[in-house]
């Protein structure tokens, strides 16, 4: 995990808006390699120890059920409600960002008590959006 990573939680916690929260963010990561970790099978081709240690000090995004291996590296948690799993968010310091359909999604969120930093709008989704 980055160093500002938790700090800049805590900023984005103060604010209400999706688009303050996104200005936030603008450029805090500029330059950086951000390592994008799915959850497929390739994933147990690697050592998980050695990963945790190569990911240590890197910006690191594990998408949804891979976030359970690498808690503590991970700057963001990449979310959406397809194939959801509950998650142990106790202690979290990444940024918990959701991909979301504006039409519903929100409230399944709140309903659900579900932690949610930044939510990122998916527009356009269909024909019949514009």
């Amino acid at each position: 995990m980055k160093l500002q990573t938790a700090k800049l939680r805590e900023e984005l916690l103060q604010l209400e808006e999706a688009e303050d929260r996104l200005k936030v963010l603008k450029d805090k990561y500029k330059g950086e390699t951000a390592y994008i970790i799915a959850g497929g099978p390739s994933l147990k081709n690697y050592d998980t120890n050695y990963l945790k240690d190569f990911f240590k000090d890197k910006l690191c995004m594990p998408i949804k059920q891979s976030y359970n291996l690498f808690k503590e590296e991970a700057d963001f948690h990449l979310l959406n409600f397809c194939n959801f799993a509950p998650y142990d968010w106790t202690n979290n310091k990444s940024i918990v960002t959701w991909a979301i359909f504006e039409q519903f999604h929100p409230q399944m969120i709140f309903e659900n008590n579900l932690l949610s930093d930044i939510f990122i709008p998916i527009f356009r989704n269909n024909p019949n959006t514009g």
